[in-house]
């Protein structure tokens, strides 16, 4: 579990960190196996996979001055936010 402590508010529009569910993710790496594409820890896997698996949007963890968010990076796909408008 990875520990996040903002240094400033994180909203959507600086680029917070989007997760997806542990039991979604399984499903990405499952059908990934399946293509026998054989995922390891420095993998990526391509936003155009996903999306076509996950209907849902990944949640953005957003988070104010003084809170703390806990991740199971492990466990859970996670990614940087695709596009920010101020600084993050």
């Amino acid at each position: 579990i990875k520990c996040f402590i903002p240094l400033k508010k994180i909203d959507l529009n600086t680029g917070p960190l989007n997760v997806i569910n542990a039991k979604k993710t399984r499903l990405v790496k499952f059908k990934s196996w399946l293509r026998l594409n054989i995922p390891n820890s420095k993998s990526r896997y391509n936003d155009s996979f996903v999306n076509r698996l996950i209907k849902t949007k990944p949640k953005a963890l957003t988070a104010e001055l003084g809170d703390l968010i806990l991740v199971d990076t492990s466990q859970c796909l996670h990614f940087g936010s695709r596009i920010n408008s101020n600084e993050r």
